[in-house]
Parts: structure tokens; C-alpha cells; sequence
């Protein structure tokens, strides 16, 4: 499933025809996880799947001064794109990436009707 979320009013970081995009969609199948999460994601009750009428998780990349970042946008239960949503960009602790507890926070936080972004840090 893509996910289309206005932010800041830009559309996604692909080639849309002419325009270039400021992030593109990830395919799930392409990640590979050592616990069988499809997104890799290491906590205890991490969502394993997408299931209408709860936290959905997407993944995306957007460019970052030339580097490729990996990020997680997690939705509301019952998310409408039509409707605003108070939003977090929320970053990982020294040494960790999006799957520890930027995707646990992020997964409370959209629990609560936040839309969130966890990233893995470029430095």
C-alpha cells in the first residue's frame, strides 16, 4: 500500500513525471528482518502488519543533502488523509536506528492520533 501524507504541503520523492518528488515509498518485500517483523522492527508489540482501524507503519527514503534516509511514517488508527494531525519527527538515541525506540515512541505516539516520522540518523 503507498501512503500519500502532505507534509509541509510537498507530494513524494520519486519522479512523478517532470517533478521531483521529496520522498518515495518503500516496497516491505525488500526488507529483510532476523525476527520476522516485515519492517525489522525490534520491540516488544511492534506492529507486525497493516490492519484497517489501527497504527499503520510506511515506509519511505527522502534525499538529505545527497544521502538516501530511511524513515517509518507511522499513522493513526482510522487515518484520513482529508483530516489534520498533530505530527512528531522523533529521532533515535546515540547509536540506535528507527526500528529501537524512535518506532516504539512513534507507535505510542500514533496510538494517541499523532502522525509520526522515525528516521535513522545521516551522523
Amino acid at each position: 500500500m503507498a501512503l500519500t501524507l502532505a507534509i509541509s504541503n510537498a507530494a513524494l520523492a520519486q519522479q512523478d513525471g517532470n517533478r521531483q518528488l521529496p520522498f518515495t515509498t518503500v516496497e516491505v518485500t525488500a526488507i529483510n528482518s532476523p525476527n520476522n517483523n516485515p519492517w525489522g522492527l525490534v520491540y516488544e508489540s511492534a506492529i507486525t502488519e497493516n490492519r484497517e482501524g489501527q497504527v499503520c507503519i510506511h515506509p519511505i527514503s527522502y534525499l538529505l543533502n545527497g544521502l538516501k534516509i530511511a524513515a517509518n511514517v507511522y499513522t493513526p488508527a482510522d487515518y484520513d488523509a482529508t483530516r489534520k494531525y498533530p505530527a512528531l519527527v522523533v529521532a533515535h538515541p546515540n547509536g540506535g536506528v528507527k526500528e529501537q525506540v524512535a518506532g516504539l515512541y512513534s507507535q505510542l505516539m500514533a496510538e494517541q492520533g499523532y502522525v509520526c516520522l522515525a528516521f535513522d540518523a545521516a551522523y
